[in-house]
Formats: structure tokens, C-alpha cells, sequence
């Protein structure tokens, strides 16, 4: 019989067994060790067109690595490598609120094995804090100028023919003569992707800019 148990085997309370263990985080997947505690990033939603949001996001900092591979592996190593940074193993030892999203976009032109730039939004981030982590490595702290962005939930899995026809769908619910593209279109993860059996979602953003003074911006 071992210590702290009885006849039936059942296991009874002991200095070793009653301690409250400390969670191993170190020990989850990248993805739910980024997105475990990630706040909701603060945006303005300024028109609707259907299922398509205008969102204003505003100015801030951002951890930024580049990963070259396929989208989901690139998107899969890119979580580690911020999840790392943020829980302090940067130049300073610096622990770094995040935010969401988590963004990913081409960084070259568009193909399967090209490479992707992922940004992961910091929270409260000053000028200071962002010095004493900063430094050389793969992921590098970056000012994010605030932007409009055309926004469109899909409830899939991300896959280049969803990606495209969210894409497609935004151009056509946007009125002529208001908005133009102002950049590539990005997806946004508000959660670690899942299998093709779990489902999940993600969003399709595209950035814009105004073509007329009366439209809000």
C-alpha cells in the first residue's frame, strides 16, 4: 500500500498531494499559451455594409516576426516564438500584456510557401517598455499607426478559397465611391486555429482608405 492512500485506493489528503500545484503553462501548445490570457483589442466599429464592419483600430505597439513556410505552420511557429517573447525571454526579461488579434498577412507575394508576417498587439505599451524588451532576434517590437480596416467574421477554418471569397465579399458590400483598398488583406485570429473536425473562426480584414471627406474615417 503506498503512503497516503487506504485500503480501498483511494488517495488521502498529504503534505505532497494537498499542495496546489502552479500550472504549468510552459508546457501548453504556443497557440493556448498566446491566447490563454489575451485581452480584446478596444475598436470603433464606424459603418456597417450587411455582414461587413468598418472598424477603426487605434495606434499602438505590436510584437512582429516573419516566418516563411506554409500559412497555418508559419502562423503555428510564429504563436511560439510571441508567446516566448511575452512571457519575458527578451532582452530584458520583460513580461508583455497582449492583445488581440493576432494578424497575419504576406509578407511577399501571395503563395503557399511564401513568407507571412505575424503581429500580435501589446497592451499598455509605453516607450520605456518597449525599450527594455527590445532587442536583436526574431521577434521585434514595432509602432502600429491606427488604420480603418473592412471586417468580415467567416466560421471556418482559414483556407486560401474561404480567405479569397471573404475577400470577394467585402469589395462587393462596400458602396462604390467611399472606400479603396489600402493594403493586402489580413486575417485576424481571436483564438489558436482548430482541427477540420473542431471547426472555429477567424476574420478576413481589408484596409481602407476614404474617397470622399463625408465618409466617417
Amino acid at each position: 500500500m503506498s503512503v497516503g492512500s487506504d485500503a480501498l485506493g483511494w488517495v488521502r489528503p498529504t503534505a505532497l498531494t494537498a499542495r496546489p500545484q502552479r500550472p504549468s503553462w510552459h508546457l501548453l501548445p504556443a497557440g493556448w499559451r498566446l491566447f490563454r490570457s489575451m485581452a480584446p483589442c478596444d475598436e470603433l466599429v464606424i459603418a456597417r455594409y450587411g455582414a461587413v464592419e468598418v472598424r477603426r483600430v487605434p495606434a499602438g505597439f505590436a510584437a512582429v516576426t516573419s516566418v516563411k513556410g506554409e500559412r497555418l505552420a508559419a502562423a503555428r511557429t510564429a504563436f511560439g516564438r510571441v508567446a516566448d517573447y511575452a512571457e519575458g525571454r527578451n532582452r530584458g526579461s520583460v513580461r508583455l500584456a497582449t492583445r488581440g488579434p493576432v494578424t497575419q498577412v504576406s509578407a511577399a507575394a501571395p503563395s503557399a510557401r511564401g513568407r507571412w508576417r505575424v503581429s500580435v498587439p501589446i497592451a499598455g505599451a509605453t516607450g520605456a517598455l518597449v525599450a527594455s524588451a527590445a532587442g536583436g532576434g526574431k521577434v521585434r517590437i514595432e509602432p502600429e499607426a491606427a488604420r480603418t480596416l473592412a471586417v468580415v467574421r467567416v466560421s471556418a477554418r482559414p483556407t486560401p478559397a474561404l480567405m479569397a471569397s471573404a475577400e470577394a465579399a467585402i469589395f462587393r458590400a462596400i458602396p462604390p465611391g467611399t472606400w479603396a483598398a489600402d493594403g493586402p488583406a489580413l486575417i485576424r485570429m481571436h483564438s489558436p486555429p482548430r482541427s477540420r473536425l473542431l471547426g472555429g473562426w477567424f476574420e478576413v480584414a481589408v484596409p481602407l482608405a476614404p474617397l470622399r471627406e463625408d465618409v466617417p474615417a
